[in-house]
Parts: structure tokens; C-alpha cells; sequence
């Protein structure tokens, strides 16, 4: 009597296992969000694409700024569908200096149509510019000053 390498069992768990990860993937596919980054200038727009991946509905714009030599400046800003315009969200200023480096990050308050200094990282850098330390503070409004946390 011949024996067969590949048994009925073998052969409908193979089948199964492919046809799971096939319909796996095509469903993950489906919900997927596809997104296009374009960068014009100090600019990079981000938009989303609808099912037929034909038209272009903007999401986010982040803005690069270089204020001082040690300074760069990240405003992010999120697209409005009904008001049809970009409204802020928050910026991170990073500074390096001596060994050390401060980024700090502020959402915007729409109320005082004002970015909010609420919180900051300082890290000590080694001398490959590596942080070795970090330190995380929370903006006090009462006694307007950095407090640790």
C-alpha cells in the first residue's frame, strides 16, 4: 500500500490557512487609511484619500520654523470641514544648547486664541548629543513657573 506525503487533513488546514490569511488581509486593507504627504517649503500638507483613492480631503498642515540658530519651532494644525480652514492644535519648540535639550509643547487655547504653555521635557545630553536624562515639567499658572513633576 502507497502512502500519500500529504494527507486529506494536511490538505484542508493548508486551504484554510491560506483562505484566512487572505480574507485577513483584504479586510484590513479595506479599513486602512490611505494618506498623501506633500511638502511645499517649510510646509508638509498631509490629506487623506476616499475609496477610489481619486480625490484628496485635506487633515493635517505642520509648519517649520526656524527662529533662532538653536531653535526650531513644529505648529501642527488640523483641517476643518465646516469651516473649511486650518485651525491650530499645538506647537513644540526645541532648543539646544550646551548639553542640553528643551522641547516644549503647547495645545492652543481657543478661548484666549493663544498657545498655552502646558508642558516641557529637558534632557541632558552626552557628548554624541544622546539623552542620558530627562527631566518633565508642567506649566503653573498660579505661580506662573515650571514645576517638576
Amino acid at each position: 500500500m502507497k502512502t500519500s506525503i500529504f494527507s486529506i487533513k494536511s490538505v484542508i488546514m493548508c486551504a484554510i490557512l491560506v483562505m484566512a490569511t487572505f480574507c485577513g488581509t483584504s479586510a484590513y486593507a479595506e479599513g486602512a487609511d490611505n494618506y498623501v504627504v506633500n511638502k511645499v517649503g517649510n510646509t508638509q500638507f498631509v490629506y487623506s484619500t476616499d475609496a477610489t483613492g481619486m480625490y484628496l480631503t485635506p487633515k493635517f498642515k505642520y509648519v517649520y520654523s526656524n527662529p533662532a540658530k538653536n531653535i526650531e519651532v513644529k505648529t501642527a494644525l488640523y483641517w476643518s470641514v465646516n469651516s473649511e480652514n486650518w485651525i491650530p492644535d499645538y506647537e513644540v519648540t526645541t532648543e539646544v544648547n550646551q548639553g542640553l535639550k528643551t522641547m516644549t509643547y503647547a495645545r492652543w487655547d481657543s478661548m484666549l486664541q493663544t498657545y498655552g504653555n502646558t508642558e516641557r521635557m529637558v534632557y541632558q545630553l552626552d557628548n554624541n548629543n544622546q539623552p542620558t536624562t530627562c527631566q518633565y515639567m508642567q506649566w503653573d499658572k498660579s505661580s506662573k513657573a515650571w514645576a517638576v513633576k
